[in-house]
C-alpha cells in the first residue's frame, strides 16, 4: 500500500511509524494513517513556519509567525479529535542543535 504522490514542503513520520505529517504549504498540514494510507485530518494553519509531530503520533505542534503582540501563535493539535487543545504566545522559535 502506498500514498499517492503529494507535493509538500516537509514530511515526518511519528516515532512509532503509525502517522505521517505532511506540510503541504504555509497554510495546510495533513496527517495520514500509514497503515491505511488515508488522510486523517487536514489542518488549515495560516502563516505556519514550523510543525512537529509527537512521538506516538497523537498530537502535533505548530509555530506561526505572530501577526500581533501576545497573539497565541504556538498551537498543540489533537489528531484524534482534529482540533486545538492548547495555545500560547511565543515571540521566537529556536531549533535544537543535534
Amino acid at each position: 500500500m502506498s500514498l499517492e504522490p503529494v507535493k509538500c514542503i516537509n514530511a515526518k513520520f511519528s516515532d512509532d511509524g503509525s502517522k505521517l505529517m505532511a506540510t503541504k504549504s504555509n497554510l495546510l498540514i495533513s496527517v495520514y494513517d500509514r497503515r491505511t494510507a488515508k488522510e486523517i485530518w487536514a489542518f488549515e494553519v495560516p502563516n505556519a513556519i514550523a510543525a512537529a509531530l509527537s512521538p506516538n503520533g497523537t498530537y502535533f505542534q505548530t509555530f506561526q509567525k505572530p501577526l500581533a503582540p501576545q497573539e497565541k501563535n504556538v498551537t498543540l493539535w489533537s489528531i484524534e479529535i482534529g482540533a486545538t487543545v492548547y495555545q500560547q504566545s511565543q515571540k521566537n522559535m529556536t531549533t535544537p542543535v543535534a
